[in-house]
């Protein structure tokens, strides 16, 4: 909309009442794209909020999906969350990969 009354000025033309508009369409907008950046912001703390927070290394339940070479794939029971445990980020005790088995 706000496109089609910058195009109409440019055109020329008497368009008084698409230039009294502008102002009020001007807002408008401002307050969409804000209130957008508001919902995105909420939408990624709520998708980050249990793995942030001050919560690093609490123990939670997991399910295992699948083990490989290079690591495995997890899902955190406590929330949807689904993801690879790289081999590089477990330092704490020594693994053997077991192809066969799968373990």
């Amino acid at each position: 909309m706000v496109h089609r009354a910058l195009r109409a000025l440019r055109q020329g033309g008497d368009h008084g009442h698409i230039r009294e508009a502008l102002p009020e369409m001007g807002r408008h907008l401002s307050e969409m794209e804000r209130r957008a950046d508001e919902a995105e912001r909420e939408l990624t703390e709520w998708e980050e909020g249990p793995l942030h927070g001050g919560q690093a290394g609490r123990c939670v339940r997991r399910v295992h999906h699948g083990v490989h070479a290079f690591g495995l794939f997890v899902e955190l029971d406590e929330i949807y969350v689904q993801g690879l445990v790289h081999v590089s980020s477990m330092t704490d005790d020594y693994y053997v990969f077991n192809e066969k088995a799968h373990a």
